[in-house]
């Protein structure tokens, strides 16, 4: 029940900062595009993988999502984590830089977009 209930209050903060995004954005003529974070091996067996990629299902049928849940490769090597839910900057850099489209591993993130 926690975990069923923190992932609807993540959806649901998530969802209404993106449509209070997407005003902003129509208003001043912003792209405005959504990243997940990746999660650590152990801080993602809290949740139903199912769930996880509703979130990111539901949000994408209003924005695109940049989803970077993370491979075995990042998920599992402790070099990536400052600890169970913060990823050490060079994380953040390889999200930009594929992002940007530069040359990153082909299996960290993907766009989801639900037309």
């Amino acid at each position: 029940m926690k975990r069923a209930l923190s992932l609807f209050l993540l959806l649901s903060f998530t969802t209404s900062s993106v449509l209070a995004g997407i005003e902003i954005r129509r208003t001043n003529g912003i792209t405005l595009t959504v990243a997940t974070t990746p999660m650590r091996a152990d801080a993602a067996l809290r949740y139903d993988p199912a769930d996880l990629r509703d979130v990111v299902e539901r949000l994408s049928r209003i924005v695109p999502v940049w989803d970077f849940t993370a491979p075995a490769w990042l998920a599992t090597d402790a070099a990536y984590w400052d600890d169970s839910s913060h990823f050490k900057p060079i994380v953040g850099a390889m999200m930009l830089e594929r992002m940007a489209g530069s040359n990153t591993p082909s299996d960290f993130g993907r766009v989801a977009r639900i037309p």
